[in-house]
This record gives structure tokens, C-alpha cells and sequence, in this order.
């Protein structure tokens, strides 16, 4: 079993798909129980098996070929995982650490030597993986020799989903000495656990 598929909710989707237009069908009815009712905290995961590699690439590379459905998609192999995105909701709760965090560095005065690099996508050979908001100090900012790895990513997701974000987290961080786990709080503070 792939690796990605470590700490998926019981209650993820999970099927072949032969064509595109049927992910898309089957992603909108996961993304609809989230507009439908706003304390749905249930599955937001769409695993996709036997995926052809032209459909990985795809999904991968043209973030509009579901046709405004919205998501973060990571694969290995022959698997994919789609990670829905649940509207404002989570661009609100990204946004909000991000302005934390950039509060922070501005006050210590590195306000110039780091990028945030949004839904950035990173590829091996025969895997890809895609985080919701990337960060790279000055030495690590892209260049003609490639994409290094961020020093920091932000995975944001419905309670439900907090296994696997963090199995998510601790894929980019392999490579790094130390992984945190950030978490808001109802009263707006951010606490490092």
C-alpha cells in the first residue's frame, strides 16, 4: 500500500476512475456536503486507484480540469489522493496563520528574507505532493537549478482529516530536523504543540 494512504479517514472515498468527468462528479458530491451544512467536519478525501499516468498528470498540473472545484492533490504510483477543499473556511484559517507568522517575522526584522510559495507542487519520479501554503527562507527560493524542498508547510483541513494532514506534514519534513504542529485556537492565538 502506498504510503499516502496512511491515516486516510475511515470514510474516504475510494474507487477507480476512467475518466475525469467522473472524479469530477464524485469530488462535487464530497465538496457539496461542505457548502450544504457549515459544521461538516466529515471526509474531505477522494483516493483515486489504478490511476493512468496521464490522469495524474493532469490532476497534478492543471489545477482547473475539475472545473472550479477546488483541492490539493498528492500520488504515488498508480494512487492518487484529492484533497478537497472546503471553502472560505479554509482560506480564512490559512490566511489567518499566515498573517500570524508574518507578524512575527516582520517584528524580528526578516520581513525580506522569506517567500511564501502558496499551493506549491513538488515531484519525484513517481511521486508528487502539494501542501496548501509553502515557506523558504532566502537560500531555499527557486532558481534555474530547480525547487528545493520548503523549510515549512501549512496543511489545512477539517478536524476529521487531522491524521492525515499530519502524516502529510511529516512527508515534506523528512528532510528537515524538526516538525511542528501549529494549531489556532477559538480565540484567535496561535500555539506551537
Amino acid at each position: 500500500m502506498p504510503s499516502l494512504m496512511t491515516a486516510l479517514p475511515t470514510d474516504a472515498v475510494v474507487r477507480v476512475f476512467k475518466r475525469l468527468q467522473y472524479v469530477k462528479l464524485e469530488a462535487g458530491t464530497i465538496v457539496r456536503k461542505f457548502e450544504q451544512d457549515a459544521e461538516y467536519s466529515g471526509n474531505q478525501f477522494l483516493v483515486l486507484l489504478k490511476l493512468r499516468p496521464q490522469m495524474a498528470e493532469r490532476l497534478f498540473n492543471d489545477h482547473h480540469c475539475l472545473e472550479g472545484i477546488d483541492y490539493r492533490f498528492e500520488f504515488e504510483g498508480d494512487t492518487g489522493v484529492l484533497r478537497l477543499v472546503p471553502g472560505y473556511k479554509h482560506e480564512y484559517t490559512t490566511n489567518g496563520l499566515l498573517q500570524k507568522i508574518n507578524l512575527q517575522l516582520d517584528r524580528m526584522g526578516l520581513n525580506e528574507y522569506y517567500r511564501w510559495g502558496g499551493a506549491t507542487r513538488y515531484k519525484s519520479t513517481r511521486r508528487g505532493k502539494e501542501g496548501d501554503q509553502v515557506f523558504s527562507p532566502a537560500q531555499r527560493w527557486p532558481s534555474s537549478h530547480g525547487l528545493s524542498w520548503p523549510t515549512v508547510v501549512i496543511e489545512t483541513g477539517v478536524s476529521e482529516s487531522r491524521p492525515k494532514l499530519v502524516e502529510d506534514a511529516n512527508v515534506f519534513h523528512k528532510r528537515v530536523a524538526h516538525t511542528s504542529e501549529w494549531r489556532t485556537q477559538a480565540s484567535g492565538a496561535v500555539q506551537n504543540t
